[in-house]
């Protein structure tokens, strides 16, 4: 689930770099005009990205941080400013979709998008190994 939230404690950030990075629109199932690509976290699974379903790249990143709050764990990630019309146009059209979050050709994480965003968005409630999964495969590059 994707929300905008404050974060709980102190956190760790990252100035995002240069990488293979995007975020896309995704469903499970077959879609014939998609990209496969398999995902999995807790088991096998494979997601169809929609080939014109580009939310944001890595380059619309300012930074990215991750916060904890009890047993769960919050990925911030702020855009750009010269990006956040874009990202706010690309996430009010998918408001209840699926997207995935693709790093270097592999879906890291799948979630769906509860609001529109343009300044920052958070990926919430995940479980310490998602967090660290999606925050390392960005804060890496």
């Amino acid at each position: 689930m994707l929300l905008l939230l404050a974060a709980c404690k102190p956190a760790d950030e990252v100035r995002a770099p240069n990488a293979s990075l995007v975020l896309r629109v995704a469903m499970v199932g077959d879609c014939p005009t998609c990209e496969r690509m398999a995902y999995s976290p807790n088991g096998g699974m494979v997601v169809s990205l929609k080939l014109r379903g580009v939310i944001a790249k890595f380059d619309d990143i300012e930074s990215v941080t991750k916060s904890v709050d009890g047993d769960k764990t919050r990925i911030s990630l702020s855009f750009k400013s010269s990006s956040r019309p874009q990202v706010l146009d690309a996430s009010s059209s998918v408001v209840g979709q699926m997207c995935a979050w693709v790093v270097d050709g592999k879906v890291v994480k799948t979630a769906a998008i509860s609001s529109p965003f343009s300044d920052e968005m958070v990926v919430s409630g995940l479980g310490s190994d998602e967090a660290n999964r999606l925050f390392d495969a960005v804060s890496r590059h």
